[in-house]
């Protein structure tokens, strides 16, 4: 059974089915990013992926569904990547659907993904990469309490050019001193 994280805005939860999750992944792949470029997802292998496990898994790929807690909309998704176990790190990412980004909603699933990662997995810091120059994201990071880990120049191509990504991260230590995290309520 899975522990489901709220907060007093969104909660982040197992997808119920694989439509739910696979309409998010073909909003990401229809609107595109214009700080990372096209994706291409080949929907038939989501599903197949999707129906092994509902993304969910104690060494792999965790995906999980943001709700607005207002409308029960799902707004978003926030993955983790634990295949690196035991390593003592993990990998957040976040997709937020553009109705709702700049509203807060990246922020709050990254702090109840930490919260999630933090309480049921040894790690000792956890990281996410954007774009260098995509500011709204790094924002996000910072204002979940990530803090800049290292620059990556020239590594991923976009829009004609090659750009740097940025990397942030989040220690178990720095999250422990966190105020959100006395907020987050859990739930069976």
């Amino acid at each position: 059974m899975y522990t489901v994280y709220q907060n007093e805005r969104v909660r982040i939860r197992p997808f119920r089915d694989a439509d739910e999750y696979l309409v998010l992944v073909h909003e990401e792949l229809e609107c595109g990013n214009e700080q990372w470029g096209p994706h291409h997802w080949p929907i038939a292998e989501q599903r197949r992926d999707f129906m092994s496990s509902g993304y969910i898994s104690e060494q792999g790929l965790n995906i999980f569904a943001v709700e607005d807690l207002a409308s029960g909309e799902v707004v978003g998704y926030e993955e983790s990547s634990t295949a690196v176990l035991p390593s003592l790190s993990a990998y957040l990412g976040t997709f937020i659907r553009p109705a709702w980004q700049r509203r807060g909603y990246g922020v709050a699933a990254k702090q109840l993904l930490a919260c999630q990662l933090f309480e049921n997995y040894p790690f000792e810091s956890l990281f996410a990469i954007t774009v260098a120059t995509h500011a709204a994201a790094i924002r996000g990071m910072e204002l979940a309490g990530m803090r800049p880990a290292g620059l990556r120049p020239c590594v991923h191509w976009c829009r004609g050019r090659r750009e740097a990504t940025a990397a942030y991260q989040i220690t178990r230590a720095e999250w422990e001193a966190m105020d959100y995290r006395h907020a987050v309520r859990r739930a069976g």
